[in-house]
């Protein structure tokens, strides 16, 4: 059961984040690690706030950490707080692929899909063969009725991350989105 795989790897992710800061409780990075677990495996949102705040607390110049509070914070419907998050995550390192991705896909998440694409766009300026990038441009594409441009970015996000199963399944639907439901169950089997 992929659950049950999933939940054994987030439990020892955690004991290991744990046993780090029971060593140093001033990694900044781990307790934010932490956060996230928390927050993704345990669904106990206040405890992973309360992580997040702890962490940037600690270390304010933490890009990774404003980028995770920043996912965390759009997970919970605060898209405001979380687009401000991730400008400081930006404005520390503005050359970050994950961090511009992530910008792209909170304003996805905002339903701002203009500027979604503008930014997903503007990272792929940066490294034209980060997958991700491709995939969530792809999602955009889709939620704009660009269903073309959405496979296009959704075959090259399978392309460059090597047949990814997300990726895939992505394709998948943007193929079904398009009439070609053949193709798409092809994927899916």
């Amino acid at each position: 059961d992929n659950c049950a795989i999933i939940n054994a790897g987030n439990m020892q992710a955690k004991a290991s984040l744990i046993r780090a800061l029971e060593m140093d409780g001033d990694l900044a990075e781990a307790r934010c690690g932490l956060a996230s677990v928390i927050w993704e495996s345990e669904r106990d949102y206040r405890t992973a706030e309360s992580e997040f705040r702890r962490a940037l607390a600690m270390n304010p110049g933490s890009e990774v950490c404003h980028r995770q509070y920043a996912e965390f914070l759009t997970q919970v419907g605060r898209f405001e707080e979380s687009l401000t998050e991730i400008r400081r995550a930006f404005e520390i390192d503005p050359l970050s692929l994950v961090t511009n991705t992530v910008k792209g896909w909170l304003f996805y998440q905002a339903r701002q899909h203009e500027r979604a694409a503008r930014q997903l766009r503007d990272t792929l300026e940066l490294d034209l063969n980060f997958p991700i990038a491709h995939e969530v441009l792809g999602q955009v594409c889709q939620q704009q009725g660009n269903h073309a441009d959405a496979v296009a970015e959704l075959e090259k996000a399978v392309e460059l991350s090597k047949n990814t199963p997300l990726y895939l399944a992505s394709l998948a639907h943007g193929y079904a989105l398009t009439g070609k439901t053949e193709r798409a169950q092809e994927i899916l089997a």
